[in-house]
């Protein structure tokens, strides 16, 4: 077999399937690859994505993603009058992005640079320059095409089911057709057409509604459907979307007014009174509706007994505070330090951000007889006292009821005397210590001899709040009076 080798002329076009060259070969335009270092190649421009631009409104902080793989960028940012702003800080978090935070609300723009790297790989068709226009509809198709159209016929039910639009007539041989078509279908011929029965002939058969060509006849669909909600009649063939009711099935979360649940049962309201829970019930006996809640640990196929300081109930009332909610008020049931002894617990935050259950500002402890206990500091008795008494403090958080005056009741001014004065008498004596336990310094002090004359002793002093020490010149007898 002779070895055959292809000569181009010029003017011509030939075409090669594959082309070895020994020297150089000067062209104006060269398409296809070549194999090789490529290290004799000229005047070659080598296109390639060298900055990323990112715009930005009112924020204090963006993030940029560049692709470039590389931390090694160069990073600008202008505002939206295209000045050169420097920002609080530029943080190259990744290979691929960097973060900008600004200091104060800012709107313009972010220019990500590499320099002196040449990309190998794909590009972003968006990046590319000159990028030619895609083919997107069958608009774009001039009217006028000519030639051969085999290629079209034979490759037509693959092409339809890739969703390819036609602007003309079409003609096929009679073939089953799924799917769906935009259009009125005033030109369709040649369509069989199917009944209610036939079609739920169908669906009884196949058992599973797979798609809406399915449901044709039956119902139609008003608006979107949205992951969660639920279906909705509007009319006697007509549905919607609604999240009145929505079911999170991978987190059983069911949501009231909510698409999207975040705990087993969320509610949402957006105005006055929308928000609410109402019990009725309506009977001839003393019963009533109940809010009960349970708590066990173990499972719920197989319950186990609470541990002494488990959680047995919370009530947490919450409100936003600009950037957060926070809890401003809870009502608690807790076990004790037994498992079988519980106290109930009333708390509201003191600076609205923070609340502290364990210092409750009311309590009723059933370690403690079920006594009721306020600010986390005293407890008040479980039973009443005696007529007239008072309630008085130990110093250690207990109240009791008690007398407030040791005697009884005053009755006279006598006893109110014996109150407030003192009388000590002396016999031969030349210091005397008088102990009125009145609990003051504050008192006078007088003295008088055995003939009732008031004399003045040498000295007189308070030794403390319940004692006065008195001494004189000499021997003498008499009393000391002390009052208050």
């Amino acid at each position: 077999m002779p070895n055959w080798k292809k000569i181009a002329l010029s003017g011509s076009n030939p075409e090669f399937a594959s082309l070895n060259v020994d020297n150089a070969v000067t062209a104006s335009a060269f398409t296809g690859s070549f194999t090789g270092d490529g290290s004799g190649l000229t005047n070659v421009t080598i296109a390639e994505v060298a900055t990323v631009s990112d715009t930005f409104t009112s924020v204090t902080s963006s993030t940029v993603t560049h692709n470039f793989g590389t931390k090694n960028v160069i990073v600008q940012v202008f505002d939206n009058s295209d000045n050169i702003i420097i920002p609080q800080s530029i943080t190259t978090s990744t290979t691929s992005s960097v973060d900008i935070v600004l200091d104060s609300e800012t709107t313009g723009r972010v220019v990500v640079a590499k320099g002196g790297h040449i990309i190998s790989g794909s590009v972003d068709f968006n990046s590319l320059s000159n990028a030619p226009a895609l083919l997107s509809s069958s608009a774009q198709i001039a009217t006028d095409i000519s030639g051969s159209s085999t290629s079209l016929s034979s490759s037509l039910a693959s092409r339809v089911a890739a969703n390819e639009s036609f602007s003309s007539s079409i003609s096929t041989t009679p073939i089953t057709y799924t799917g769906s078509f935009v259009g009125d279908g005033t030109s369709l011929t040649g369509v069989t057409s199917y009944t209610d029965s036939d079609t739920l002939s169908y669906i009884n058969s196949v058992g599973v509604i797979s798609s809406s060509a399915q449901l044709e006849g039956f119902v139609s669909q008003s608006g979107n459907f949205v992951a969660n909600e639920t279906i909705i009649a509007t009319g006697t063939n007509s549905v919607t979307s609604s999240n009145i009711l929505a079911l999170d099935t991978t987190n059983n979360y069911l949501g009231i007014n909510q698409s999207s649940p975040e705990v087993t049962l969320h509610m949402t309201g957006d105005g006055a009174q929308t928000a609410q829970i109402r019990m009725e019930q309506y009977n001839d006996s003393s019963d009533a509706p109940d809010i009960r809640t349970r708590k066990a640990r173990g499972t719920s196929a197989s319950p186990a007994k609470n541990n002494a300081g488990d959680f047995i109930y919370r009530q947490n009332s919450e409100r936003y505070n600009g950037s957060a909610y926070t809890t401003v008020g809870q009502f608690a049931v807790d076990s004790t330090g037994s498992a079988d002894r519980f106290r109930l617990t009333l708390t509201v935050s003191e600076d609205g951000n923070t609340i502290d259950a364990a210092a409750n500002q009311f309590m009723i402890d059933g370690n403690n007889g079920g006594a009721i206990k306020f600010n986390n500091s005293y407890y008040f008795p479980t039973s009443d006292g005696n007529a007239n008494e008072v309630l008085t403090t130990d110093g250690s958080g207990t109240l009791t009821f008690s007398n407030p005056i040791p005697s009884g009741t005053v009755s006279s001014s006598a006893q109110i005397t014996s109150l407030t004065s003192y009388t000590e008498t002396f016999t031969g004596s030349a210091a005397v210590t008088a102990s009125h336990n009145l609990g003051t310094k504050n008192v006078n002090v007088q003295c008088y001899g055995s003939d009732d004359f008031q004399f003045f002793p040498s000295s007189i002093k308070t030794h403390d709040t319940n004692n006065v020490y008195v001494s004189f010149n000499s021997s003498r007898t008499g009393r000391i009076i002390i009052t208050k």
